[in-house]
């Protein structure tokens, strides 16, 4: 004999009564298997969120440390485009990048601000 059919019998509960009163004790029971089962997913989400900002600041500090090798390797003799790359591969599509002497500063703005934002966050 169950403690609710213990407690209805004492308490002189109708059969209707007794099915109510375990299907709230069941629906409580699933509502905290659903808590628990929430918070750890909260969990796991914190700690996915602080590993993909992980990974994030360091591709962000890898690209920091590229664009200061190429402000170290450019050559302001020059008005010509430098590290060029060229992308030709597909028919229909011709791709090509360089930096100048202006646009230089600009990537490494970026490349320096990018990190700080990820850091704010």
């Amino acid at each position: 004999m169950s403690t609710l059919q213990r407690l209805s019998s004492q308490i002189k509960l109708s059969p209707a009564e007794v099915h109510t009163q375990s299907a709230l004790q069941q629906s409580s029971e699933e509502k905290l298997t659903l808590n628990l089962d929430s918070r750890s997913a909260v969990y796991a989400a914190a700690q996915e969120k602080e590993l993909m900002k992980k990974i994030a600041l360091f591709i962000s500090l890898l690209n920091l440390l590229v664009s200061i090798y190429m402000w170290f390797q450019f050559d302001y003799n020059t008005t010509s485009y430098q590290f060029v790359y060229e992308f030709n591969n597909l028919s229909f599509c011709h791709f090509h990048v360089g930096v100048d002497g202006l646009s230089l500063y600009f990537v490494l703005l970026t490349t320096f601000i990018t990190p700080i934002c990820i850091l704010s966050n």
